[in-house]
């Protein structure tokens, strides 16, 4: 809809929507005011960020968090994978809602489903699912700084034992 279209644009964290290959499909507003892209960015998500390979995305898990350094800012990536069937298409990020709505001239739901590989309770057959990512950068310049500042800051207890102290 409209609003989450919306929401997703104008969200105050970094985010990018990439496929399986780390190829860029979309950022919000936040990630291309930091990187200096525009919304045409149809490069792998490397080109910006060199850590964020293909091999660091999660295989066996839903998640994953890496810490990356970015222009001088400490970012921690949060990567999420989702299972997405239209994000190709722009139907999940358009602002046209007649887009992201099911054609009124086709069959119907049930023909969609099927030629879309879906079962009919709505659910991706498994040998057809489509994986993507979801990327949102939290900065973590601050926290970063504080830990370290702690740590440094730590008092260091020594227990001395002197054998003879006269010699």
């Amino acid at each position: 809809t409209d609003v989450q279209a919306t929401v997703l644009r104008e969200l105050d964290i970094p985010a990018v929507f990439v496929d399986r290959e780390g190829c860029v499909l979309w950022m919000n507003r936040m990630l291309q005011s930091l990187t200096g892209e525009n919304e045409r960015f149809h490069r792998t998500i490397d080109t910006i960020f060199p850590y964020l390979t293909k091999p660091v995305f999660p295989v066996n898990s839903d998640t994953k968090d890496i810490t990356l350094e970015y222009q001088g800012q400490i970012f921690r990536a949060h990567i999420q994978k989702l299972r997405l069937e239209h994000v190709l298409d722009g139907s999940l990020l358009t602002t046209d809602t007649e887009e992201a709505s099911w054609n009124q001239d086709s069959a119907g739901p049930d023909e969609e489903w099927k030629a879309q590989g879906m079962h009919e309770d709505g659910t991706q057959k498994e040998e057809q699912a489509t994986w993507h990512y979801v990327i949102y950068f939290i900065d973590e310049t601050e926290l970063s700084r504080l830990r370290r500042e702690n740590r440094e800051r730590k008092p260091v207890v020594a227990l001395l034992y002197l054998d003879n102290y006269e010699e």
